[in-house]
Formats: structure tokens, sequence, C-alpha cells
């Protein structure tokens, strides 16, 4: 992403509403190789982020580089990355609810710390449990590392997806070049004394990619998955009840020990 704040939106909607392959192609345009990947339900921790078998061993456990290769053979381990967990759980999150419907509420960037922040709804539905569908609200942290073009992770980076639309675009106006129109590139100009095109001599560009990828749901919410809105109140009624707890014990405290201690205050002035 260029403008992590603008593109969030489309990001969001597919990665999860989409078909597989674009859901996919998604993943590997913008999420690094090691990113981590954070849910109050599952975990992927990143690693990867090397060449080779012997990068993942280093990151990865034992058990799941031991799984691949007997599945997968050798080869198959050599590319296994945290990247690929975070795309198998976005296509199990898909099986399972293949309608999902969504909405972004508001989006905040901390440029200074390449943090972005998504306040969204979503409706996760099970194809197979009828009547089923938890509406549930989250808050999405995305920890961003910035890229300059050039310096990129893999083939399938955002980066060489952008370079392929310009190498495209270039020959289309080639194309219009040899039939008599001038394409709109400027290619007999100088561009800071040197003869070429603009776009040869354009400073890199930085893109965001996503390193660490948390999803914050409430306890509420996460009841919603698996007894719908019946366990959401039930906890509703715990915090109630842990609420008066805090009153209770905050005025015992203030009316016995708090007067031997000192520490007492009133509301109002904040006054012993």
């Amino acid at each position: 992403m260029e403008h992590p704040a603008q593109e969030i939106r489309d990001v969001i909607q597919t990665l999860c509403t989409q078909p597989p392959a674009e859901q996919q192609a998604a993943i590997r345009r913008y999420y690094l190789p090691d990113a981590e990947f954070v849910h109050p339900l599952c975990r992927v921790p990143g690693f990867g982020s090397g060449s080779g078998k012997e990068s993942v061993r280093q990151h990865a456990p034992d058990r799941l580089v031991d799984l691949v290769e007997r599945h997968g053979g050798a080869q198959a381990a050599d590319r296994v990355n945290s990247r690929r967990l975070i795309a198998a759980i976005f296509r199990w999150y898909k099986i399972l609810s293949p309608q999902i419907v969504l909405g972004i509420e508001s989006v905040a960037w901390d440029a200074a710390q390449h943090r972005l922040y998504v306040a969204m709804h979503q409706r996760f539905a099970l194809w197979f449990v009828p009547l089923y569908a938890a509406h549930v609200r989250l808050v999405v942290e995305l920890h961003l590392a910035a890229v300059v073009d050039g310096q990129g992770h893999d083939g399938n980076s955002y980066a060489a997806v952008a370079a392929q639309h310009a190498q495209a675009a270039q020959q289309g106006q080639q194309a219009q070049g040899q039939q008599g129109h001038e394409p709109n590139t400027a290619r007999n100009r100088q561009v800071n004394g040197v003869p070429g095109t603009d776009a040869a001599h354009q400073p890199p560009r930085t893109r965001y990619y996503i390193a660490r990828h948390e999803d914050h749901y409430q306890v509420n919410e996460v009841f919603k998955f698996f007894t719908l809105s019946a366990g959401a109140w039930l906890w509703a009624l715990v915090q109630l009840f842990a609420t008066v707890l805090c009153l209770g014990g905050a005025t015992v405290w203030d009316a016995t020990i708090g007067v031997v201690l000192g520490t007492k205050r009133t509301v109002e002035g904040g006054k012993k």
C-alpha cells in the first residue's frame, strides 16, 4: 500500500469477501512472508523471513516443518513461511462463512509508528448451521513495514505487481507510437540531463506491507461466535456484577481502611 489509510478499506473487503483466488493474491500482495497474525481463537508467529529450510527451521516449530515435509516433500518445507499459514486461516474462514458481510466504521493511521487501526463490524454465518449468524464488532491493528521499491521481499510483492502493470502500460504506449501517435511519456526529452522517460528517473516510492495483524475483540463479542447473543448477554451481566463489586469494594475501603490510612478522597472535590 502506498496510502494505507485510503487503501485499507478495499484491502479488507478483498480479504474477507472476494473469491479465493483474489483473497490469496491479496495476502501475497500485502503481507510480508514472515508476517504475524493474532486472533482470540488462533495465532501465527512470524517465521520464514530468510530463504531455505534452515531459515524455516530456525523460526518455525519442528513439528510444523516435519508435517509439511511428510505431506508435501522437502521442497514444500523450503517454501513454508507464516504468510502461508495466514492464507490458510483466511481460506478456512471463507469456507466456514462463504457470505461475509462487513462494514468499516473508522480508520486511524499513526504515521510515526507505522500502525493502522480499523474499527469494523461483520456478520459471520456458518453455512452448515441453520439460522446461525454472529454479528460482531472488532478493532483491527496492523503493524506496517515500509519498503522502498526495488527492495521487495519476493516476486509476489506489491512492487512486483505494480511493475507488471507499468510494463504493460509502457508496451501500450509504444504500440501507439508505432501507429503514429506520440505517447504521453516525453521519451525524447532530457530528464535530469539524461535522455529517457520520466518514469525511469522518478525517485523510488515507499510502500507499506503488513508485518503484524491483530484482531481485537471484546470478550462478549468472542462469545457470539459460540453462543450468539445469549453468551454476550450473560457476559454483560457478569460485567455489571463486577462493576457492583468495584463500587462496594471502594466504598468499604474508604469507610474503613481508607480512614485509618488517611487516603480517603471525596468523589466531587478530590480532597482528603
